[in-house]
């Protein structure tokens, strides 16, 4: 009876453990979304070390704009957005063949990322440093830079 008992006990955790690292990213992406929008933040290390937005800048209030269904609104923060479910349902369902044929193909990747490359460019045109992607005064390069010459 102790031995079925650890045997299940056993298989059973080892399948949370194999569904936790499977959606793990997913979730500490919920997680991380989900407390940005009760405490009102948005930090991307990027911008926190650099001053300039990444190329998914924006993504995280175009996200919550979508749960709230402003649709406008979250093509306003990340015109790619509305990329990302599509991408998501590649990564998550990558075992089942037609999505495996998807997630391997080197052409949709590469699609994909001068899609993402060729807004980030004509955002930062024709946008920056103007909202929604703005320059963060208080970067850690420059911050150290003002250190180091003050010494």
């Amino acid at each position: 009876m102790n031995s079925l008992f650890l045997s299940i006990y056993y298989i059973t955790m080892k399948k949370l453990l194999l569904f936790l690292k499977k959606y793990l990213i997913v979730f500490l992406l919920l997680i991380y979304i989900i407390l940005a929008y009760i405490f009102d933040f948005v930090s991307c290390p990027i911008k926190l070390i650099t001053g300039f937005p990444c190329p998914g800048c924006g993504i995280t209030r175009a996200t919550i704009s979508l749960f709230k269904f402003r649709f406008y609104e979250a093509f306003y923060y990340q015109p790619c957005i509305f990329i990302l479910p599509f991408i998501l349902v590649i990564i998550l369902f990558k075992n089942k063949p037609f999505f495996r044929s998807l997630y391997n193909s080197k052409i949709l990747w590469i699609i994909l990322i001068i899609i993402v490359i060729s807004i980030y460019i004509i955002r930062m045109i024709f946008i920056f440093p103007n909202e929604p992607i703005t320059y963060n005064d208080n970067n850690l390069i420059l911050i150290i830079y003002n250190w180091l010459i003050e010494i």
